[in-house]
């Protein structure tokens, strides 16, 4: 909408600016929306735009991350010697990721890409790239089992922080399994954002299921509280943590709408009880249900 009533508003007669498009491709990327970034690649863009090597890098960037394009490692490679030079680092981001989500690749596939495109990566302070490259590491151990997230992370995390890097590796793992490994070595930490990462994990990604999203929130409250016998005593900053967790499970659970009533309940009347006020978004999301 803002698109369609501003953007082609103001720049009606002059051309929109590439890094506009991009925008929206990367917008329309986020929430899912591929098919309308395909009509709007075939439909509104001249072929003068198509090649902007801006517009071209970034669609395909977007283009790569969609879950349901079936294309092999010999077509990556063949649509990629036609895009010509690659310095966007969305597209290389997207590649990497096209590389390890394929089962049929290897580690020194995954690593031709990532020496190829090291000036861009290097030149990029994106935790993103961390993320990627501990994905990788994971993809292609020897023993999965016996992975190391903390000393992987620790090693290769640099300068930048742990719980964006540990954010986006959330986001760009496509199954639940290696997040309820990397709880299970993060378990006893103190922080409910990384902890609402894990149980919003097992509620979006496939084969996460409900119970152990509740047994984390259990073992967290559980923590914060622990050797209390008055829960009324609960200090101001740990019923602020605790409210995070309460927020993500239960604004979750409201929009899985085959989830049991009676469990949010539970939870909306732990909230009440400790005088803890649910975020507006995740009233509505049980209003709505």
């Amino acid at each position: 909408a803002v698109w369609n009533t501003y953007f082609k508003m103001q720049y009606f007669q002059k051309p929109i600016p590439a890094e506009s498009y991009c925008a929206l491709f990367l917008a329309l990327r986020s929430c899912y929306q591929y098919q309308v970034l395909d009509n709007i690649w075939k439909y509104e863009l001249t072929d003068e735009m198509k090649n902007d090597p801006l517009i071209k890098q970034c669609y395909l960037s977007c283009l790569l991350r969609d879950k349901k394009l079936e294309m092999t490692y010999k077509e990556l490679l063949e649509r990629l010697e036609k895009q010509g030079p690659i310095d966007y680092p969305e597209l290389v981001k997207s590649i990497l990721l096209k590389v390890i989500l394929d089962p049929k690749t290897n580690k020194d596939q995954f690593m031709e890409h990532w020496n190829k495109y090291q000036q861009v990566i290097e030149s990029n302070n994106d935790p993103q790239f961390v993320a990627i490259n501990i994905l990788s590491q994971y993809r292609y151990a020897a023993s999965k089992d016996e992975f190391n997230f903390i000393e992987t992370l620790t090693k290769e995390c640099g300068i930048q922080s742990k719980t964006l890097i540990i954010e986006q590796f959330v986001e760009i793992v496509p199954v639940i399994h290696p997040l309820r490994k990397l709880y299970q070595q993060f378990k006893q930490n103190d922080d409910p954002e990384l902890t609402k990462m894990f149980i919003t994990a097992e509620f979006t990604k496939p084969k996460g299921e409900v119970q152990i999203a509740e047994s984390i929130v259990k073992d967290y409250i559980l923590s914060v509280t622990a050797g209390l016998r008055d829960y009324s005593k609960i200090n101001s900053q740990d019923k602020q943590k605790i409210k995070i967790i309460l927020d993500a499970f239960i604004s979750s659970s409201a929009r899985k709408h085959d989830e049991d009533i009676m469990t949010i309940l539970k939870y909306i009347s732990m909230a009440d009880k400790w005088s803890i006020v649910l975020q507006n978004s995740t009233i509505y999301q049980i209003v709505i249900r």
